[in-house]
């Protein structure tokens, strides 16, 4: 009962948030655009690009919501098969989800106000710690921009085949962190102590496995990234813009080089968060700002676009030097705890 309360309370958060998100982020969307210095020529584009994105706010916020329950319930295979558009996908997650047996009733629930401070309390430093990271990413665009046309080609361009390559990081993170959730919540219910320090040792060999399997993923990328940047690049902008081409090739390398910092982080975050230290994981966000907010004032005026290339590995670095430790020492605390039990 207190599941579906939870699950009706957090659709009723998502669509009234989404919605003032929309609404603020369309009238503030040209601004947006002069803040981040975005070339006068490719403005009018930018802004009917960037304009349907803030439009489609509630129907993605939505959509993810359903996906996340529909994974915690342990239906993974659903979100895959959704992956079609954001509005059909969420008419699929919403009838799934109304017919699945641990949801029935959920539309007879109310709204809470305990529960949505609950969803709030670990909803909004996740939040604020993606927001500070698209901060620091914006700091970057609007440095390379400043650049010029090119390298606003080069980058928006690399970026592109960069999401494609990392969207295997995210999915490993969202999977680790069904899992990490499902074994802290069974080691907190344990009766006896040494099935709860079985369960925390299982998110411990949870993420060393998937490290190792991120690890063959980033030599992959590699493999696929040095020598077929430029022709990735091309089938974007077409083989005779040798500059964009030239400065795409440089990132999409340098990038792909450190993408073992990049799954490290996802882990390492993703698990943190999933454990209850969503506050805690929020400061690896802070991280990533102040090193993305360097590498612009710093490295783009000194170096161009070769500083911009090293924008994003900056920020993984310095994030996973606060992650990493930090997760350490809260499994370890959590262990210590459950062995005091046993004592």
């Amino acid at each position: 009962d207190r599941m579906r309360s939870y699950v009706y309370n957090s659709v009723l958060l998502s669509v009234g948030i989404s919605i003032l998100l929309m609404v603020a982020s369309a009238l503030l969307c040209r601004p947006i655009l002069g803040w981040m210095q975005t070339p006068e020529e490719i403005m009018s584009p930018a802004y009917a690009y960037l304009l349907c994105t803030f439009l489609s706010i509630p129907v993605k916020l939505l959509l993810n919501v359903l996906l996340s329950i529909l994974r915690a319930l342990g239906d993974s295979r659903t979100p895959f098969v959704i992956l079609l558009s954001m509005v059909v996908g969420c008419v699929i997650a919403a009838r799934s989800l109304l017919h699945t047996c641990e949801l029935q009733g959920v539309m007879a629930c109310r709204a809470n106000v305990r529960h949505m401070d609950t969803l709030l309390g670990s909803g909004i430093p996740m939040g604020l710690q993606f927001s500070i990271t698209a901060i620091g990413s914006i700091m970057l665009q609007s440095s390379n921009n400043g650049l010029g046309t090119v390298c606003v080609a080069a980058f928006t361009t690399a970026m592109r085949s960069k999401a494609c390559f990392i969207c295997e990081f995210e999915n490993m993170g969202v999977a680790l962190a069904t899992y990490c959730g499902q074994n802290r919540g069974a080691a907190r219910a344990a009766a006896d102590p040494l099935q709860a320090i079985h369960f925390l040792d299982r998110i411990r060999y949870g993420i060393l496995s998937s490290l190792g399997m991120l690890l063959v993923y980033c030599a992959f990328c590699v493999t696929v990234l040095w020598p077929f940047s430029w022709d990735i690049t091309a089938w974007f902008v077409g083989y005779g813009q040798t500059d964009i081409l030239a400065h795409s090739q440089h990132f999409m390398r340098v990038t792909s080089l450190c993408y073992p910092v990049l799954g490290v982080l996802v882990i390492f975050r993703y698990s943190l968060q999933s454990i209850g230290f969503t506050k805690v994981a929020m400061m690896s966000g802070v991280n990533e700002l102040l090193a993305r907010t360097l590498v612009s004032v710093f490295l783009v005026p000194a170096f161009g676009f070769a500083g911009v290339c090293w924008g994003d590995p900056a920020a993984w670095m310095a994030a996973d030097l606060f992650l990493v430790p930090t997760f350490v020492l809260v499994l370890r605390g959590m262990r210590r705890k459950a062995l005091a039990r046993v004592g």
